[in-house]
């Protein structure tokens, strides 16, 4: 997986604990062209993102080079490079320090392992076939209630974006929740190795990528690879309404704690109503209590997100009136399950990715929102073998829900 997303900046942390040359040639194994004393903070895969005294991992992209702008990242205040080619003249620069590698992402990663050691947060590993994102984000929300909290910016899932969110790593930081992509067995079981989670949260395993891995046992052994990473005291957290993700507690020698709708969670959601466009409402039980909740958040899948930061908060030991506060506050995630008023109409925006599971959410949502339900379908892809039959079973469930529906 190399797809990030050059768009999204990487916060900075200033002034504090950073990296040295040395530093980056011992993690790297890689060759020191030029030495600079500068402090290194942060990192960058996009020259124009560089700010001042952070890495520029030099990469290659789908239009462009990243060593065809080493003077401009330099010029952007780079106090770093790291490289995979020869440098002609590494002093025309100026003061910086240049480090040759055999690969610029498989260094990236292993400077971020090296800095993630240097402190001790909370450290929350996150993957799942569908709603990655948005627990991600109430998880996010639950811990930094009552803690500092670093988190995944964007889709920064992946074996570029998680190394760069633990370079943003301060001594400040009591928690990161980060989350963990994949294409292919093994991906996660490297993101985990330079995250070193404490606690891994599970949340489906569904028919999504199959073009890519190949079935969804495939799927399910990938997602499991976060689970195998995590200490004895540590905890697993998973969903009890996915059969095949409550199965993944064998794979774990961490404590066990379940969340969602079934009687098995250990922390679930009963009573769930909805209050039209005004959110969701129910009663969250916990092996400390309950308590009722409201939510901003649409539709059932909302409330299952909901009991899962729960689920990590009461793990974390964060008090049950917090968590319920944190989310009362909300969460969001762009072009996942956004309102946008229009004239006369609500627009439901989740358009950033389409899977069978995630768009049958959606089309429960429709059904259960005020109104006259219309809704405009794209095409779901890497579906492999499943992709006929997965159109046309959502297109029955769309045919069931929506009085128009646009293809």
């Amino acid at each position: 997986m190399t797809d990030v997303d050059p768009a999204i900046p990487v916060p900075r942390s200033g002034a504090g604990p950073a990296l040295t040359a040395s530093d980056l040639a011992r993690s790297t194994g890689g060759r020191l062209l030029a030495r600079s004393d500068r402090p290194i903070r942060g990192a960058a895969v996009d020259s124009r993102l560089v700010t001042g005294d952070e890495l520029f991992v030099a990469l290659p992209g789908e239009r462009t080079d990243g060593h065809a702008h080493l003077v401009e990242a330099v010029r952007r205040g780079a106090s770093a490079l790291v490289v995979t080619r020869p440098v002609d003249d590494p002093a025309v620069l100026g003061d910086v320090t240049v480090v040759r590698v055999a690969d610029g992402v498989a260094a990236l990663g292993e400077i971020a392992s090296d800095w993630r050691r240097r402190f001790t947060p909370i450290v929350i590993g996150i993957t799942g076939s569908i709603a990655k994102t948005s627990t991600k984000e109430a998880v996010a929300a639950v811990m930094a209630a009552v803690r500092p909290t670093l988190r995944s910016e964007g889709n920064q899932n992946n074996e570029i974006g998680l190394p760069l969110t633990l370079l943003r790593l301060t001594p400040e930081h009591e928690v990161a929740v980060l989350e963990m992509g994949m294409y292919v067995g093994g991906e996660i079981a490297d993101l985990a190795r330079i995250a070193q989670p404490s606690i891994g949260l599970v949340t489906t395993v569904q028919s999504v990528h199959l073009s890519r891995i190949g079935s969804l046992h495939a799927v399910e052994a990938a997602k499991g690879e976060l689970l195998e990473a995590l200490p004895p005291n540590g905890v697993a957290v998973l969903n009890a309404d996915d059969p095949i993700v409550t199965r993944m507690d064998r794979r774990t020698a961490a404590r066990v704690l379940r969340y969602g709708f079934a009687a098995t969670a250990d922390v679930r959601a009963e009573a769930v109503s909805a209050a039209g466009f005004d959110g969701m409402r129910f009663r969250l039980r916990t092996p400390v209590g309950g308590q009722e909740a409201v939510i901003p958040a649409l539709g059932r899948l909302s409330v299952h997100n909901a009991t899962a930061a729960a689920a990590v908060g009461i793990a974390s030991g964060i008090p049950l009136d917090a968590i319920v506060g944190a989310l009362a506050g909300g969460w969001s995630a762009p072009h996942r399950v956004q309102l946008v008023r229009l004239a006369g109409t609500t627009l439901v925006d989740d358009s950033y990715n389409a899977s069978p599971g995630s768009v049958r959410a959606a089309l429960e949502l429709l059904g259960e929102l005020p109104g006259r339900p219309v809704a405009v379908l794209g095409e779901m892809l890497e579906l492999g073998d499943d992709h006929e039959a997965s159109h046309r079973a959502v297109g029955r469930a769309a045919g069931a829900t929506a009085e128009l529906l646009v293809v």
